[in-house]
């Protein structure tokens, strides 16, 4: 004849909690592949809208200088591609204060 083990229903539900918050789980994905661009001076046009007495114009054009050590990812990412990869598990949430672009 075999004995049966009783736990009570607390102790199932505290072990099947523990069960699924220690889980396995499999860790975020290394940091994206960046590549480095090289520290020069460019002009852009910023994005917008600009009027002058009631016409379309151009942008003004602004010069900014890239400092030495500035990298971007090597593959664009949109904000929809990385809310599914934070939804799934595989990258971290946006720190808190940073906003997408």
């Amino acid at each position: 004849m075999h004995k049966a083990t009783r736990i009570s229903l607390p102790a199932a539900f505290a072990i099947a909690a523990a069960a699924l918050l220690l889980g396995p789980r499999h860790p975020p994905e290394p940091a994206p592949e960046t590549v480095a661009l090289t520290a020069r001076a460019f002009t852009f046009r910023p994005a917008g809208d600009y009027w002058q007495e009631a016409r379309a114009i151009d942008a003004p054009a602004r010069r900014e200088r890239l400092q030495p050590g500035f990298e971007v990812m090597k593959y664009q990412v949109s904000q929809a591609e990385y809310a599914r990869c934070v939804a799934e598990g595989d990258c971290l949430p946006l720190s808190e204060g940073d906003s997408p672009p």
